[in-house]
């Protein structure tokens, strides 16, 4: 379907384009709603979408209209969701959160997320400044042990959090409801998520005996898609996707062990686990020798992340051919190889279609092979709409 659909646009449309997928991308957001939904008899669970994964106007839409709040990392994009979302629903985190987009989160109730002993200072001192209105809901990132190296140098230490819990003590300031982790991207397993937990438990008894209950846990994002399997630092191809059902039951499990109390609720921010199917690039051929293809979109301006990860790559026509080939864009460069792949033998005109490209790749293209690609909806109006 994907394929007869890609090459029925492209008749019509210049390549390359993104297309988007409307109702896999609303299959996936409920997905992650009803399982949220099943753990809330005995765990509150809120969802946030991750703008940073993708912010897509069509995407966010859905994420709002199926009950997702938004978490957002630069100002921009908090005004913007501000504008669409009650404070409570935006989560605002990061590690250079300026005074005037700290004033905006505090005025409107959103959730913040402390990166820092600096951070978190910031966070109290602007609160004080605002006055008795803006009394802060803030979390503790600390830095969790089973987070990927591209993350450990984000977050407090264990010192941190017994230092930042002494001074909210010592001046009386408003305490942090709770902490929060983030450990990477694409991770195929709960198993870094529980130790995680794991940690936090920990932590959560050392703020406990300054006197602050952790009362909220936000568990962050990373949880891989279904059908991109992600690459680890060696080159290795993970492992296949856990379901919602079960990162969710797993750290809902590890929630109730190691942070025991009623009164926990649990964040979490499935970006790329939504993002990322819901998307593909089509490009056409443009030339063809014995080793590669050479497409008219390109890896450095379209899908950055493509060669970190296993994606599908599909011809049409599929044409017989032996072997691997090189897929190649338009920049004289190394840097411009998506991927070396089986894909038969295309000649130039053909459509080759790489699937699952939702994730970090449409926030970050860029105009370096010569503009931006449009991006076409199915499942809903057909025009086009560019990010």
């Amino acid at each position: 379907m994907l394929t007869r659909e890609a090459a029925r646009i492209a008749r019509e449309r210049a390549t390359p384009f993104y297309l988007f997928d409307r109702e896999t991308a609303r299959a996936s957001l409920r997905r992650w709603r009803r399982a949220a939904g099943a753990l809330e008899r005995d765990t509150r669970v809120q969802l946030f979408y991750p703008w940073k994964c993708n912010r897509h106007g069509s995407l966010l839409a859905l994420a709002r209209e199926e009950g997702f709040g938004a978490e957002v990392t630069a100002g921009e994009d908090l005004l913007a969701a501000l504008a669409s979302w009650a404070g409570p629903r935006v989560l605002f985190q990061g590690p250079a959160k300026s005074p005037a987009a700290l004033d905006a989160a505090l005025s409107a109730g959103a959730w913040l997320v402390a990166d820092s002993v600096e951070d978190a200072g910031a966070i109290l001192d602007r609160s004080r400044a605002l006055g008795p209105s803006a009394v802060p809901r803030y979390l503790l990132r600390f830095r969790a042990a089973s987070s990927e190296p591209s993350q450990r140098g984000f977050g407090l230490t264990a010192s941190g959090v017994r230092e930042l819990g002494a001074r909210v003590v010592r001046e009386a300031a408003a305490p942090p409801a709770g902490l929060a982790f983030h450990l990477g991207t694409g991770l195929a397993s709960p198993a870094p998520y529980v130790a995680a937990v794991r940690e936090a438990g920990r932590l959560a008894g050392v703020l406990a005996a300054a006197g602050i209950p952790v009362r909220v846990l936000d568990a962050g994002g990373g949880f891989a898609a279904r059908r991109e399997a992600r690459r680890d630092a060696r080159g290795r191809v993970r492992g296949r996707a856990a379901t919602p059902e079960a990162f969710l039951r797993a750290i809902r499990d590890a929630v109730r062990r190691s942070l025991p109390g009623p009164d926990v609720a649990l964040f979490l921010e499935p970006g790329r686990a939504i993002a990322s199917d819901a998307f593909h690039l089509v490009a056409r051929v443009v030339r063809t020798t014995e080793r590669r293809v050479y497409v008219d979109a390109s890896r450095m301006g379209h899908a950055l992340f493509v060669p970190r990860g296993r994606h599908a790559f599909r011809p049409i026509p599929r044409r017989p051919g032996r072997g691997p080939l090189e897929v190649r864009g338009p920049l004289p460069s190394n840097l411009d190889l998506f991927a070396s792949e089986r894909i038969g033998r295309p000649r130039p005109g053909d459509l080759l279609v790489i699937e699952s490209v939702g994730a970090y790749n449409l926030i970050a293209a860029n105009a370096w092979s010569g503009g931006f690609p449009e991006v076409v909806e199915t499942g809903a109006s057909e025009a086009g709409t560019r990010s």
